[in-house]
């Protein structure tokens, strides 16, 4: 029973920062120059989201200091050097743990009922959405802070690309 507090009072002390944003880290105000001087950092990648260039870098986990993150990934605008996205793969046993903290934080968008199948929550705060998403046969869940626009662009690719593919089966069956 200890430890179970334990981890629900480190879990919050973790999600308490000023502003949505894990470990301090806050979405469109933390820049990478004042990240990078505290956590070790590892380029990862370079990708476009809508004319808009992100560098991608994963984080030590270890000077994270949450029990069950197994990795963490930060984005950053490549022009202005701000956080965009945060994204943390943690176990999935913990689900529940951190939707309640998250619900009792944040304004809830949406979320999943059935218990059969993969499990989401969404979550919102000024202009961060903030997404916890269990897959029903993955160990990891992956919490995902990130900007609302960017978010909401991301969504509007993957809807327009589900219904190209929709009338490509449709056209098959003809």
């Amino acid at each position: 029973m200890r430890l179970l507090i334990a981890f629900f009072l480190i879990t919050y002390s973790v999600f308490a920062a000023a502003g949505p944003g894990p470990f301090g880290f806050q979405i469109d105000k933390s820049k990478y120059e004042n990240i990078k001087t505290r956590y070790a950092l590892t380029f990862t990648e370079t990708l476009d989201v809508a004319n808009i260039t992100y560098t991608a870098y994963t984080i030590d986990v270890k000077a994270l200091d949450l029990k069950g993150l197994h990795n963490g990934t930060l984005y950053f605008e490549k022009k202005t050097g701000l956080l965009k996205c945060v994204l943390l793969n943690v176990d999935a046993g913990r689900y529940a743990a951190f939707q309640d903290i998250l619900a009792e934080k944040y304004r809830t968008i949406d979320r999943t009922r059935n218990v059969l199948n993969d499990k989401y929550a969404i979550f919102e705060k000024d202009n961060t959405i903030i997404k916890l998403d269990a897959p029903v046969l993955s160990r990891l869940m992956r919490l995902i802070y990130i900007n609302k626009d960017i978010y909401n662009t991301l969504n509007r690719d993957d809807t327009k690309k589900q219904k190209q593919q929709q009338k490509k089966e449709e056209a098959k069956k003809l």
